[in-house]
């Protein structure tokens, strides 16, 4: 992302690529006989095929750009006092910005019945008389001796007038949303290799990174082995289970009808204070029950002592469940409050479950696209409904659709902790949260742009080959990726395992077929995605 340090100077312009945050800068000069400078952000959607370009032709901006359906117009103008903001769209009325500017008072800025006077932020997202999504935009620059075309797609976030101009623009921290950026590493390729070596199979995954994600929780191992010890179940229905989805799906059946559920009501907050072992001891003797945060709570509990990440997320009027799934190498949605009887999980036409961000977004496509959610989702159920009658939405569908609208996670703190944990959150441009709404995001949350932010791997590998004296031996440099309580490297060679703590093993190939797979292992016994190669040696 370009970061404009200098003011617009007539006739440059600045690109922005798709993905992210950009800042358009503009230097007007003179204005009204007083120096000015014009300020815009804008939030860039992940994804798109191009950027933004954007230039200062005479007396007026222009923001070009091409969107994916039909053609429009966005551009900028500015003449003398009057500032104006063309985007029609779906036959929507231009809206127009008023700049006004004296000794006294300095620059004014003014659109849709707000008027702000100089230095204050415009939020524009989050005013409902103000819509500012913008498709995009294409315009031809002199017909008869160029032409160009850049792609826009995103929101007009922030515009701000300053009386003289600066060198950086500077954006308060309580006012900026933390837009994230995806990373995800490119899968390794495997070097050139001799004649005599012929690769068959080679899987290594990208590997998701995010920059809010957990590099530990504060708990110690030696409290989720407490937990193991206590419930000695735990361990066996996840390592006992075919793969690790079956495993996570055992848990969240054993945890989904351990609850009494005729006793059905809110936990006080103390009981998220609880660990593992005690909390699990409780439900078994009926002294504890709960609602969905209680569920969610509780199976957090259960999976972490396991080694297996798990979360608590944060939707519309219910607490629901993030938990890795190393089988699949991805974050699944499992549901495991069963007073509905609709504990389970989703699942799309290749047998792939969703997790909450795809299941929002697929929900959303859905309302534009009647009838999308039932043809490529269907939902897993853990069984035994409950026993005491439906409380809430009976049909998981109805669950869904009226639960999965926006999601937010808080990020693990330690127990006792009295300030407000971090938060970020994912909700789709049209909805906008009020304070007035208990269901809404807290004052002080950070929003995502994209729900995969929200998203990464854990314990991977990240494997290098490297032919040293080729074809007889392979050197492999390893690297756990968000392994949490790391142990070892489990190493599978032609079906042999081997137990390795090294950064570096030699892998040592015979003559005609050879496997590899490598794991990250926790102290908790959790096995993670493997990384596999498959070579044939001829000699």
């Amino acid at each position: 992302m370009t970061h404009p340090s200098e003011g617009f100077q007539r006739g440059r312009g600045l690109r922005f690529s798709a993905g992210g945050r950009g800042l358009l800068y503009w230097n007007r000069g003179k204005l009204n006989d007083a120096a000015g400078a014009l300020l815009l952000e804008f939030l860039l959607d992940e994804g798109d095929a191009g950027g933004i370009l954007a230039r200062t032709f005479g007396n007026y901006f222009l923001l070009s750009a091409r969107p994916r359906g039909a053609e429009c117009d966005l551009h900028l103008r500015f003449y003398g006092h009057d500032l104006r903001l063309l985007a029609p769209r779906h036959g929507e009325r231009p809206l127009r910005v008023r700049v006004s500017w004296n000794s006294s008072t300095g620059f004014r800025l003014s659109a849709g019945g707000i008027s702000l006077a100089r230095n204050v932020a415009w939020h524009a997202y989050l005013q409902r008389s103000v819509p500012l999504e913008i498709g995009g935009a294409i315009n031809e620059l002199r017909p008869h001796r160029t032409r160009w075309t850049e792609v826009f797609h995103g929101w007009i976030r922030r515009v701000e007038c300053r009386s003289a101009p600066v060198e950086r623009p500077s954006v308060s921290p309580r006012e900026q949303r933390e837009i994230l950026t995806l990373r995800a590493t490119p899968p390794q390729r495997a070097p050139a290799m001799p004649r005599s070596l012929t690769l068959v199979d080679f899987h290594d995954p990208p590997i998701v990174e995010s920059p809010i994600r957990f590099d530990s929780i504060p708990d110690r191992p030696a409290n989720f082995r407490a937990c193991q010890r206590a419930h000695p179940e735990l361990a066996r229905l996840y390592h006992g289970a075919r793969n690790a989805f079956e495993g996570v799906l055992a848990i969240g059946r054993h945890i989904a009808n351990l609850w009494p559920h005729t006793s059905y009501w809110p936990w006080p907050r103390a009981i998220f204070e609880e660990r593992g072992d005690r909390l699990l001891a409780g439900i078994k003797r009926g002294e504890v029950c709960g609602m969905c945060g209680g569920y969610a709570h509780t199976m957090e509990e259960a999976l972490w002592a396991l080694g297996v990440p798990a979360r608590r997320t944060q939707v519309i009027n219910h607490s629901s469940l993030d938990v890795y799934d190393h089988f699949h190498d991805k974050w699944i949605c499992l549901e495991v409050d069963n007073a509905g009887g609709h504990a389970g999980c989703w699942l799309d036409s290749r047998g792939r479950p969703f997790s909450i961000g795809e299941l929002i977004v697929l929900l959303e496509r859905d309302r534009g696209e009647p009838g999308i959610f039932r043809r490529e989702a269907r939902h897993l159920s853990l069984g035994v409904p409950c026993p005491g009658g439906s409380i809430h939405y009976a049909q998981p569908e109805s669950w869904a659709r009226h639960c999965y609208l926006f999601m937010g996670w808080f990020q693990r703190r330690d127990y006792g902790v009295k300030e407000a944990p971090k938060s970020w959150w994912y909700y789709p441009r049209w909805y906008l949260p009020s304070r007035l709404d208990p269901h809404s995001p807290p004052a002080g949350q950070r929003r995502v742009s994209d729900p995969r932010h929200l998203y990464w791997s854990c314990n991977r590998v990240r494997v290098r080959m490297d032919w040293r004296r080729a074809p007889a031996e392979i050197r492999l440099q390893l690297e756990p990726f968000q392994a949490q309580f790391f142990d070892s490297f489990e190493i599978r060679v032609n079906g042999q395992r081997v137990t390795h703590r090294d950064a570096h093993f030699l892998w040592r190939l015979n003559v005609g077929l050879n496997a590899c797979s490598i794991s990250a292992r926790s102290q908790l016994g959790a096995i993670g995605h493997p990384w596999r190669a498959l070579i044939i040696r001829r000699r």
